[in-house]
C-alpha cells in the first residue's frame, strides 16, 4: 500500500472527501484487508485520542475571554502611544556603563603591560644564595644560572640531612 492512499483514507474517516472518492475507497476497502486493518487501526486511535482528551466547559462563553483578551491588547496599544518620560537615572546609568567599561578594560591593559616590563627589573638572585624557608624542619638552596638560564630549588628535610651526615662508627 502507497502512502497517498493511506493519507486518502485519513480524509475518508475524517470526512473530507467527495461522494465520488468516497465511494471509491469503499470499494478498495472491500477488497483490500491491508486497507482494512490500516482503517481499523486508525479508528482505534482516533477513538483513544478523543477518550484521552475530555472536553472541559467552562462557565463564561467564548466571547467573554475574547472581550476580556481584546480590552489588554488596547490597554498594551494605548501605553506604547503615550509619551514616555525619559528617566535621568537610566540614562545616566547607561552612559556610565558605555563609558566606564572600555576605559576599566583599557586601564587593566595597561596595568598588564606595567607588570610585564617591570618582570625584567627584577634583580636576579646570585649563584651561591640560600633562601631560608618558614617551616623549621625543611630547608632549601637556590641556585641559578645566567648561562642556562635556569633557576634550581633544592628543598629538604633538615631531619634527614642531618641523620645522613652522621658517621655510624659500630659502638652502639
Amino acid at each position: 500500500m502507497n502512502e497517498e492512499l493511506g493519507i486518502r483514507l485519513q480524509a475518508y474517516l475524517d470526512g473530507e472527501l467527495s461522494s465520488r472518492e468516497r465511494t471509491e475507497i469503499e470499494a478498495r476497502l472491500a477488497k483490500d484487508p491491508e486497507l482494512q486493518a490500516l482503517k481499523s487501526e486508525l479508528t482505534a486511535i482516533r477513538s483513544a485520542l478523543i477518550e484521552a482528551d475530555p472536553v472541559v466547559q467552562v462557565p463564561e462563553s467564548r466571547e467573554f475571554y475574547f472581550s476580556q483578551i481584546q480590552r489588554r491588547i488596547a490597554a498594551e496599544d494605548t501605553r506604547a502611544d503615550s509619551p514616555k518620560t525619559p528617566i535621568v537615572s537610566w540614562s545616566l546609568s547607561l552612559w556610565l556603563r558605555r563609558a566606564i567599561l572600555p576605559l576599566s578594560g583599557v586601564a587593566a591593559a595597561c596595568m598588564m603591560l606595567l607588570v610585564s616590563l617591570r618582570e625584567g627589573t627584577v634583580p636576579p638572585l646570585s649563584s651561591h644564595e640560600e633562601t631560608e624557608s618558614p617551616m623549621e624542619e625543611t630547608g632549601a638552596v637556590t641556585f641559578r644560572s645566567e648561562a642556562q638560564r635556569v633557576t634550581i630549588v633544592w628543598l629538604y628535610d633538615k631531619e634527614v640531612a642531618s641523620s645522613d651526615t652522621t658517621i655510624d662508627d659500630g659502638n652502639q
